[in-house]
């Protein structure tokens, strides 16, 4: 079984790429910052590595780097996108198999990293894009107790093509009686909340979070409350102010992988 590394920070697109290339017949391991990827591949010694050209904590090109000093030939496909044309070029320098971009569908990808590897091509359905398992109509709730940022995504997710069906609650104990009463597919949930903040809301679900799927939404001093989140069950989380559009690709990311997971 061919082994693969892939370093992306967001965790729902490293997560949907690690499921794909498993469906596929790959071993994965996963790595969510450069350090982290550089200590996996130290480890592991990957047949091949995805790797992301914009980490948090430092370039896909530093990252890189690394890897040469361990190994000067691991084949490694960077995903771009950025527009920066100069790090790539500097990826390209340190030998990089190709950049392709990071909205590139999955069988072309995972094609890609074949073709590298030297395997045979596989009877593959034809290529769709990451999203292409849409989840029109999903039904999400927002609980955050500022109402501009319920109206905000509110109006966001009203407007995105997949017609979500969206509700809103502003503080935990308002969420819980919802859930309870229409149990929505994702919930976006603040984590810092008067009356019953976003940690009280996930203890109460339990294992129903897992479920249902949770993002949570957090200001950049709340680590701590991020932590706590993910190990209550939350499955991402991003940071405020709201980036609408990694908004979106999170949603989206989290709803395909909860339609593909096994009953």
């Amino acid at each position: 079984m061919t082994h693969l590394l892939i370093v992306k920070d967001e965790r729902l697109l490293c997560d949907l790429l690690a499921t794909t290339f498993a469906e596929a017949g790959f071993s994965v391991v996963k790595a969510h910052s450069g350090a982290e990827g550089i200590r996996r591949f130290r480890e592991t010694r990957p047949q091949l590595t995805i790797l992301d050209l914009l980490l948090p904590d430092m370039s896909g090109v530093s990252v890189l780097r690394e890897f040469r000093y361990v190994d000067g030939s691991a084949p490694v496909i960077m995903l771009g996108g950025t527009g920066s044309s100069l790090l790539e070029e500097e990826a390209r320098k340190l030998g990089v198999i190709d950049c392709l971009h990071k909205n590139l569908d999955l069988e072309t990808l995972v094609q890609s990293v074949r073709d590298t590897l030297g395997e045979p091509s596989t009877d593959a359905a034809p290529s769709r894009s990451v999203f292409a398992d849409r989840t029109p109509g999903a039904r999400i709730l927002i609980v955050d107790d500022d109402p501009q940022v319920r109206k905000l995504i509110n109006s966001f997710l009203t407007r995105e093509p997949e017609g979500y069906r969206v509700s809103m609650a502003e503080h935990g104990y308002e969420a819980l009686e919802k859930i309870a009463a229409d149990p929505p597919d994702l919930i976006l949930l603040d984590l810092l909340m008067p009356r019953m903040n976003g940690i009280d809301v996930l203890r109460h679900l339990g294992k129903a979070s897992s479920r249902i799927g949770v993002i949570a939404m957090s200001g950049a001093g709340d680590q701590g409350l991020v932590k706590s989140a993910m190990k209550l069950g939350s499955f991402d989380y991003v940071s405020k102010p709201i980036n609408l559009a990694q908004l979106g690709v999170s949603i989206r990311a989290k709803l395909v992988l909860m339609r593909r997971r096994p009953a």
